[in-house]
């Protein structure tokens, strides 16, 4: 189910994070210029489109089987269970939608199984967002991976005696990337992913 696989994909975010971070820094250091940023970045767009693409199908999924849903269907653990089980759904629709009480068992289930149709989709959705991973946890996986790199890099240059104000200003960039670029691209990568999801 989908809320399971959002923990992994938050960690394949990080580590693609990490991935272009150090191999823009290795290739930057052989090509001049910020070349090998931009290469790494494309690089691990592509990478997360590929991550993406599965939790949105996914995702899309959910929607199919919530469309085709029947509680007659559905698969029990135990099945001398089914029966207590309907007998309970039954009740709860005869006290929640105020079903008539001599409605036949297998009614209410059908109406129980449109209840669901109608009202679950909706609330998966409110639920799930519009985005596969939320704006606020995005904010947090690239400020994770591109802050401590700033910070590093001002304690290695302020160590070896260079001015603290211009290695601020140089990691303004790394700051801004982290706050504005790297976020971007992740927000491009999960749109990109639910384009066409049924292909």
């Amino acid at each position: 189910m989908l809320p399971t696989s959002i923990p992994k994909f938050v960690m394949i975010m990080l580590f693609l994070q990490y991935l272009m971070q150090v191999s823009g820094m290795i290739i930057s250091s052989v090509v001049a210029g910020s070349f090998g940023q931009f290469f790494a970045a494309s690089i691990c767009v592509m990478l997360l489109v590929v991550a993406f693409r599965g939790l949105s199908k996914e995702k899309a999924s959910i929607s199919s089987t919530i469309a085709d849903f029947s509680v007659q269907k559905c698969t029990c653990f135990d099945e001398r269970d089914r029966p207590v089980i309907y007998t309970n759904i039954a009740v709860m629709m005869r006290k929640v939608l105020h079903l008539p009480e001599d409605m036949l068992e297998e009614q209410v289930l059908d109406q129980f199984d449109i209840l669901v149709r109608d009202e679950l989709p909706e609330a998966l959705t409110k639920q799930m967002g519009r985005y596969l991973i939320p704006m606020d946890r995005i904010f947090v996986i690239t400020f994770l991976s591109h802050i401590p790199f700033a910070v590093d890099c001002i304690a290695a240059l302020s160590e070896e005696g260079i001015e603290v104000r211009p290695v601020l200003l140089r990691n303004l960039g790394s700051i801004t990337w982290a706050a504005a670029g790297s976020p971007s691209i992740l927000l491009l990568g999960q749109w990109l992913s639910m384009q066409r999801v049924h292909l």
